[in-house]
């Protein structure tokens, strides 16, 4: 039964160079732990002698996962907004609407990434304080409450941790079906 369960946390974990990144974006997700979760989780896996670089690794693939929602939130807005206005002149009109969706476009790249002199909104919600953890803590509603401050992060946190939801949900009633006989 261990080699078994050894065989499937080598299958998912993989080694520490190769393994899928996606695996701690749940725990950075989590405002109780943060990218601070993860240098502890990776010592206590994997040892302390890799520790900087998968945690370096985890933070950098954050960052790449943060700014690919953020492409993807600029390349909608701009789609979004294209026929709002009445045709008086044509070329008038579309030169209204280049100007707007330019502005837009800028004001939505200030509003994720925080101006050019402050944090972005992933580098805001790292630095605030760790959440106290506490058993009627829920997460989902956390981000809920967050979304007018962390809009994009909020869209990161919606679909990583409802497929984490998902499958803890699975993973219970499997487990509830087990003892009946059922598998």
């Amino acid at each position: 039964m261990a080699t078994n369960m050894m065989e499937k946390f080598r299958k998912y974990w993989g080694d520490s160079e190769e393994m899928n990144k996606m695996i701690f974006i749940s725990s950075v997700l989590d405002p109780r732990n943060k990218l601070e979760y993860v240098p502890f989780s990776i010592v206590d896996m994997f040892g302390k002698e890799i520790e900087d670089k998968l945690s370096d690794s985890v933070e950098a693939y954050m960052k790449a996962f943060f700014e690919h929602y953020v492409k993807k939130s600029m390349n909608f807005s701009s789609t979004s907004h294209s026929g709002n206005y009445s045709s008086e002149n044509g070329y008038e009109n579309f030169q209204r609407r280049e100007i707007m969706r330019t502005k837009q476009q800028f004001e939505k790249h200030k509003e994720i990434s925080g101006g050019l002199s402050s944090k972005s909104e992933l580098g805001k919600y790292l630095a605030e304080e760790i959440e106290p953890d506490s058993k009627k803590f829920d997460i989902l509603d956390w981000w809920k409450v967050k979304e007018p401050r962390f809009p994009i992060l909020v869209e990161i946190a919606r679909d990583v941790l409802s497929v984490l939801h998902l499958n803890v949900h699975l993973a219970q009633e499997v487990m509830l079906l087990i003892p009946l006989g059922v598998h």
